[in-house]
């Protein structure tokens, strides 16, 4: 039986009034699915930072984000405090019983040295209950450095921790300036790393990094780097994605 157009009426605004609602959600997804990601660079000192944010290949200036987590930045520590405790370390051996983790060290039957650890950021390696670090020689250490409280605290270094974006540029100025040397020779080799090979094209020898990953508060993924400009001035980066595909992504 055929419609009349009147009957109709009542029904077709019914369904406008569904579908409109709809329609402009599914409008919206599309505009935040559409719209670049940002990314947020600060460089200097803690009591004088440059701070940016980079989206769609623009940069603006912006206030420094409030906190990050460490992510595997914290290994910079214990490196830094082996160097300039003179503290020996065996090399870490991997055997085969913790495929993820050893995935970033070495293959099973093989031995991994400090550098090379720090290099491909294997965490195994600088477990500070691996090290037997004492926890009360760690907080007098870096007590003595001025360096923030989340730092003095042994058990609080790990990659979940989340610090105050300031706090990092000051625990990375605190560390001793030879282990900062020395860190730096290392970090070089990031930049040769596969990962974050496209920094080496886009800047040069500019760059001594540490890359990072890890998730916010809603699970997803974030990354980036932390370390020093050459001539030693502090860096840190952070936007959406792992480390290598912010650094694809930022690099140039």
């Amino acid at each position: 039986m055929a419609r009349h157009p009147a009957t109709d009426r009542p029904r077709r605004a019914r369904l406008r009034a569904l579908a409109c609602p709809l329609l402009l959600g599914l409008a919206c997804a599309s505009a935040v699915a559409a719209a670049p990601a940002s990314y947020e660079l600060v460089v200097g000192t803690a009591d004088a930072p440059r701070s940016w944010r980079i989206s769609g290949g623009e940069a603006e200036a912006a206030s420094p984000p409030a906190a990050t987590p460490l992510g595997s930045l914290w290994k910079l520590f214990v490196y830094a405090y082996l160097v300039d405790q003179g503290i020996a370390s065996a090399d870490y051996r991997c055997t085969g019983r913790n495929v993820q983790e050893e995935a970033y060290c070495c293959t099973p039957g093989e031995g991994i040295d400090r550098e090379t650890a720090l290099a491909k950021s294997c965490g195994l390696y600088f477990e500070p209950t691996r090290l037997n670090l004492n926890a009360a020689d760690w907080r007098r250490y870096w007590e003595s450095r001025s360096a923030p409280p989340w730092l003095n605290d042994l058990p609080r270094l790990a990659p979940a921790t989340e610090v105050s974006v300031a706090s990092l540029l000051v625990a990375l100025s605190a560390i001793d300036a030879q282990a900062r040397l020395q860190l730096m020779r290392v970090l070089q080799r990031v930049t040769l790393e596969a990962r974050a090979r496209p920094l080496l094209s886009a800047t040069g020898s500019r760059l001594r990094v540490k890359t990072w990953s890890w998730h916010d508060a809603r699970g997803k993924r974030i990354g980036g780097f932390a370390g020093w400009l050459a001539d030693g001035t502090p860096i840190w980066l952070r936007g959406p994605g792992t480390s290598a595909t912010v650094i694809e992504a930022v690099a140039p």
